[in-house]
């Protein structure tokens, strides 16, 4: 049992993991795979060290925390936005230091989902101890982190959707043009977006109609992004943009088995790696393709037909529509989903979560996908 009055004591806790999980969205551009996290360290009520894990290979956040010297630890309350570690790779175990630093209770946010951890380090702890409580905050914790859980239970990355569109449901105009559609407000956020991203996907049109370079273009964050291109007849032309510029990332072009031609290999000469893939269940396969690649937070930026098919393989897990105050017009112009679409009685995809803000002029709406 807590100490203390229950509800004040439980908002004291949410208002400690609340810095946690703040600090943890620092790392938002450069952990992957590895989830954010955020530490703070608690004595007679006042944060005396935190730390966050500021990208792969880097230090966890509860290493970061109780790494100062001169801090007394003893007797003092840890909270953390994720389970702590075990194992010892390219950092050393935090459970470990948690144990060796004095720390008399941990507050966790949330298990870890990988089966190697959920909850191991949490018996090693008591068995040191240590009071340790969970569940504070959980629900935001795995909202943060909701890549990695999909990553850890399902093996596959998280999609997210992004597209602009016109007030009328427009993506592009008859011409299948699409530049420059939202503000340039708009267009930094999905800038920052790509960065909290592994890879981007755009299918054949965007690609040929766009001729996209598909990078980040941030002053503040210096990071390239794979760029993968779906092709499956192997159609698209070798002097696109995405294929001539290997210093703005890697790119991968993925095609039908058996559709090689003379332009795929020149494309491969140009440092593009080729992926081969099935036409049945070809972009299931995809998804489990980039996995293995170490993907687990994709951008899916169009177009409509691709789109389509993503969603009726259950692959897209979050929307984010930008909604611009234009109107294009045209029953030949491209919509976010095309294809056949759903029937309303049945197979309809509910959208969960939903937000609004306003960026500029632009509306942007964000949701979790839910299939039935």
């Amino acid at each position: 049992m807590l100490s203390r009055d229950v509800n004040d004591e439980m908002s004291l806790h949410e208002f400690f993991m609340k810095k946690a999980l703040d600090l943890a969205l620092k790392g938002k551009f450069f952990t992957s795979p590895n989830p954010m996290v955020g530490c703070v360290v608690v004595k007679n009520n006042k944060i005396i060290s935190q730390g966050y894990h500021k990208a792969f290979g880097e230090a966890h956040a509860e290493a970061i925390a109780l790494k100062p010297k001169d801090i007394d630890f003893s007797g003092a309350d840890l909270y953390v936005s994720l389970e702590p570690c075990l194992h010892y790779g390219k950092t050393p175990s935090c459970t470990s230091k948690i144990i060796s630093s004095g720390i008399k209770r941990v507050f966790i946010a949330t298990l870890d989902p990988n089966p190697k951890m959920n909850g191991k380090s949490v018996e090693i702890l008591k068995y040191a101890g240590i009071e340790v409580y969970t569940g504070i905050l959980e629900k935001e914790a795995k909202f943060i982190n909701r890549h990695f859980f999909k990553a850890m239970n399902k093996s596959l990355p998280w999609m997210i959707y992004k597209c602009a569109m016109t007030l009328d449901g427009k993506t592009a105009d008859h011409n299948f043009k699409s530049k420059y559609l939202s503000s340039t407000k708009s267009r930094r956020y999905v800038h920052e977006l790509r960065a909290e991203c592994d890879a981007i996907i755009v299918g054949y049109r965007t690609a040929i109609f766009d001729d996209p370079l598909l990078n980040i273009r941030l002053k503040d964050v210096q990071k390239k992004i794979t760029r993968v291109i779906i092709d499956p007849k192997a159609a698209l032309p070798k002097d696109l943009m995405v294929f001539n510029t290997p210093n703005e990332g890697n790119t991968i072009l993925v095609i039908q088995r058996n559709v090689r031609n003379k332009v795929t290999d020149q494309i491969e000469k140009q440092g593009v790696e080729i992926l081969e893939l099935n036409e049945e269940n070809f972009y299931i396969d995809l998804m489990k393709e980039l996995f293995k690649k170490g993907f687990i937070k994709v951008l899916l930026e169009g177009g409509g037909s691709l789109a389509c098919h993503m969603l009726k393989n259950k692959l897209i897990d979050e929307l984010n529509f930008f909604i611009v105050p234009k109107i294009l017009g045209g029953k030949n112009s491209p919509t976010p989903f095309s294809g056949a679409g759903f029937e309303i009685d049945q197979n309809v995809v509910v959208l969960d979560s939903l937000k609004t803000r306003k960026i500029s002029n632009d509306i942007l709406v964000t949701s979790l996908v839910k299939y039935n």
